[in-house]
Parts: C-alpha cells; structure tokens; sequence
C-alpha cells in the first residue's frame, strides 16, 4: 500500500451517530488511494482490468482502509454482511447509516425551525444551529461541505426575526449592515456578531460588579472613631456601644473605641 496515512483519527471513525461527516471523508481517503471508483462500481471494464493488472489486491486492501476506519463492533458486523468485497460492504454502511433523504431533511429542518433561542446563551443556540444546517447540506450533497447560500441566509434570516426581545435590536443592526452588499447575511457571520455580544456583555457585567465592590467599602473619617458601616452591606460591626447613637458614642470615646 501506498506510503500514505489511511487511518482516521479515532474519533473520527464511524460510528452510530457520525455518518454524514464520515463519508465525505472516508470518500476523499478512497480517492487519494484510487480507491473510490472501485467501492461506488463507477469506472470502466478497461480501468478496472488495467488497475487489477497494476494490483491484483486492491479489493483487499480498499477492503481494509474500509474497516480500519470503522468502529470495532460496526466493521465486524459488516465485514460478515459483505462477503469480503468492499463495494458490498459501502453499500450495506450507507443502507444501515444512512438517512432516508425526505424524511431526514424534514427533520433537520424541523430542528432548526422550533428551536427555542430565549433558552441558553444565544451565541451557544446560533452556533448549534449553524451545525443542524451544515448536516442538512450534507445530506441533501455529500460533495458539500458547507450550506448553499440561499439556504443558509434563508435560515440566518428566520434566526433575526425570531430572536428573543431585548435582542431584536442587535439582529436588526446586523441585519441593516448588510442591505445592499453582494453577499447576504450569514448564520456564521451572525454567529460571530452573537459572540461579540456576549463578550462584551460579560464584560461589562465584570466592570459593574467590580464598581459595586469599590463603592460598597465602608468608609474611614479618623475623627469619627471606627469605619461607617453601610446597612446594607454585612460588615463587622464595633462592640463598643454599637446601640447607642453615633453622638453618645463619641462623648464616651472622643477619638473612637480604645
């Protein structure tokens, strides 16, 4: 076999919930190896008598870059499922993994037309839903790897006028800043935008509890005796006198609690 890397990283190995990101990589491997052709049936008697001749193993060998990169319990119930011939055992995974295209679609986009965007932290709900929509494309064209344009400033779109009330203003600002442009607002653009807000919404909050901590301190006048202390704060309160009023307290101890 070719000195190349025909291994996937482990976590990118099929597995009951990764078809749609799988294939599309597992057909970019095939293909570096001169392998696809001969999984999907798609060339000619002549290529495929010529590469036999070139190497009588590379059913054997597609067979195996196939299964390496499957998860155990999935390339062993496969592997007996396909007789030994890759062509077999892609067609038996994308019948067992893949989703039934209508039905599937409908799905997808049933996720993302009821999400709920008033729960959680918004640039966390954009960001999912920038994920149900790459999967959507992927579905729909497995040579894809990202949404269309019109769909995915279709959805970005129903993202800004469904958002949640104090937010309105921030999707229509984004919204506004693109009238006109070429490109149309897109859902990651207005990720992005989302992630701004809340970074600067966090540090702004940062700012005030810090403000709130300074001005909450007691304060110290040397003539007064002990540090004021603010009801509404729970700082520690003198022993000395601490029922009487503030006058009787400094006849008692003029220059404050010995």
């Amino acid at each position: 076999m070719k000195n190349r890397n025909f291994k996937l990283p482990e976590d990118l190995k099929l597995s009951s919930s990764n078809y749609l990101q799988w294939k599309p990589r597992m057909k970019n491997l095939l293909t570096i190896f001169g392998y696809y052709n001969l999984i999907t049936k798609t060339e000619t008697d002549k290529d495929s008598t010529a590469a036999d001749k070139l190497d009588p193993r590379r059913k054997e060998k597609a067979l195996a870059i196939l299964c390496l990169n499957c998860n155990m319990k999935i390339a062993n119930q496969f592997i007996l499922e396909s007789n030994d011939d890759p062509s077999t055992f892609w067609e038996v995974i994308d019948k067992g993994f893949s989703p039934k295209s209508v039905q599937n679609q409908t799905k997808f986009l049933n996720k993302i037309f009821s999400f709920d965007l008033s729960s959680g932290q918004i640039d966390n709900n954009i960001k999912d839903i920038l994920t149900i929509t790459r999967n959507l494309c992927i579905l729909i064209d497995d040579n894809k790897t990202k949404a269309s344009i019109l769909i995915d400033s279709m959805i970005a779109m129903w993202v800004i006028i469904n958002l949640p009330t104090h937010q309105k203003l921030i999707g229509k600002t984004f919204f506004q800043n693109y009238n006109g442009d070429e490109n149309p607002p897109s859902l990651k653009n207005l990720w992005e935008e989302f992630c701004l807000y809340t970074q600067r919404k966090n540090h702004k909050t940062n700012n005030s509890s810090d403000l709130v901590s300074i001005q909450g301190k007691p304060t110290f006048n040397p003539l007064n005796g002990p540090p004021q202390q603010n009801p509404n704060q729970n700082y520690f309160s003198s022993p000395f006198n601490s029922n009487l009023p503030r006058q009787k307290q400094f006849k008692i101890f003029p220059f404050g609690a010995p």
